[in-house]
This record gives structure tokens, C-alpha cells and sequence, in this order.
């Protein structure tokens, strides 16, 4: 019998594998109700998820998510938010 794959993990695979995502995009491929939540969560497991702001035509806005490579900066930066967070 074989394990059934989250969709967190599935996420995580795609980003690793240098592929971005939209939320809709990821609630039709992963069937996750609560995009932003599944992407918090890998954030505190410490994966470096950039969030990226994007326009349509028509002015209205929408979020697509990434795998990135924070610099030594950075990673002390995230590390004392994800810390406090969790005092």
C-alpha cells in the first residue's frame, strides 16, 4: 500500500523543482482550499517562499509563489521573525 502525498508535500516538490504558482492555480493542481496557509506552513518549516505581486491587464493584482534563495542577511532576517513568532 502505498502513502498518499499531502498536497503541502506536493507544493513543496513543485517549488523545489523551480516551477511558481498562482493561488487558483495551486487550488486546481493541489486541490488546496487555503493557499496562504499551506504556504505559511513550509515557511516556518524554514523553505525560502517568495510571494510575488503580479498585475493584470486590468489593473487588479494576484500572488504567485516561489521557490528562492534568500541571501546570509535574509535568512538571519526570517529566522527572528519565525522565532518571535513562535515565543
Amino acid at each position: 500500500m502505498s502513502k498518499k502525498i499531502s498536497a503541502k508535500d506536493r507544493m513543496l516538490t513543485a517549488l523545489k523543482g523551480g516551477n511558481s504558482f498562482t493561488v487558483n492555480q495551486a487550488r486546481r493542481r493541489f486541490g488546496v482550499k487555503n493557499v496562504s496557509q499551506r504556504i505559511q506552513e513550509l515557511r516556518e518549516e524554514g523553505w525560502p517562499i517568495y510571494t510575488n505581486v503580479k498585475s493584470r491587464f486590468d489593473g487588479s493584482r494576484y500572488n504567485s509563489y516561489r521557490m528562492g534563495s534568500p541571501n546570509a542577511d535574509m535568512r538571519k532576517a526570517i529566522a527572528k521573525v519565525y522565532a518571535g513568532a513562535r515565543a
